[in-house]
């Protein structure tokens, strides 16, 4: 009888570890489970923001590309005005500016006679300048 009743203790033992061991491998599985889910809406998480980032890679991509076709036509603008100021006609503006009176020079005689350039009181030396 002591060998049936031992067997039966090794028996409820064993039975009690496997109902052990079923526990906690249910509690690992819940656990893993719970870890898993956290993981999928952090990689959610992840993935919404990677998508508005790169949107708002693209859009700043967009307007910097406008910016610089900006430039570039401002750049030709500004060479087209430096073109036209650079032309022989000056501007009207210019020409009414030094004919006013007063402000052109005359040239009295040829200029062989002012080489030789004779001293008086308002040009002292004789040089002409």
């Amino acid at each position: 009888m002591d060998e049936l009743h031992l067997t039966q203790n090794q028996m409820a033992q064993r039975q009690e570890e496997w109902l052990q061991k079923e526990a906690s491998t249910l509690a690992e599985i819940d656990r893993l489970r719970r870890e898993l889910e956290i993981a999928r809406r952090e990689t959610l998480t992840v993935n919404n923001i990677s998508g508005t980032l790169e949107q708002d890679v693209q859009s700043m991509e967009a307007s910097l590309s406008e910016k610089k076709k900006q430039m570039e036509r401002l750049v030709t603008a500004m060479k087209e005005a430096n073109l036209q100021s650079l032309s022989i006609q000056p501007p009207e503006e210019l020409i009414e500016a030094h004919h006013r009176s007063g402000s052109t020079r005359r040239m009295i005689g040829s200029p062989r006679q002012l080489e030789n350039a004779a001293p008086t009181s308002k040009n002292p030396h004789g040089v002409w300048v």
